[in-house]
């Protein structure tokens, strides 16, 4: 948002620097501005007006610049831990949704591929139901 706000910024500079360069050629006598070529609104104009408005501006800059810029970095601040809050919320419900309607693995599933493979993993299991009641034996025995 800082990054737009400065773009804007700079561009309403642009904008002031070339409508102030076309005054200066135009009053240089470079540009010869005819009177249907002004709009009405600007034929009554003082010519020191744009120079009383363009120091105005700077005087509002230097009392109030540096507290513009404090409350857009404030705000940006503001708006970049909300957005990191919000999407790390939205992270979490999806990822909810997603085991909700995910289908549960089975426990009992035979996850062996073959046959063969099934019954070393029967004997396996077996075998350590074996081993377990053994050491159960030897402790209490």
């Amino acid at each position: 948002m800082l990054f737009l706000i400065s773009i804007f910024l700079i561009s309403l500079v642009l904008v002031m620097y070339v409508i102030l360069h076309k005054v200066q050629q135009i009053r240089l006598g470079q540009v010869i501005a005819n009177e249907d070529d002004i709009p009405p609104t600007l034929r009554y104009l003082p010519k020191k007006s744009i120079k009383i408005i363009w120091i105005g501006f700077l005087n509002f800059l230097k009392k109030y610049g540096h507290i513009a810029i404090l409350i857009a970095l404030k705000y940006w601040i503001k708006l970049s831990y909300f957005l990191k809050r919000s999407i790390d919320n939205l992270k979490l419900k999806i990822r909810l949704l997603i085991n909700k309607y995910k289908k549960p693995k089975d426990e009992n599933a035979d996850s062996a591929p073959s046959g063969f493979l099934k019954m070393i993993t029967d004997y396996k299991k077996k075998l350590k139901k074996i081993k377990n009641k053994m050491k159960e034996e030897e402790k209490n025995g």
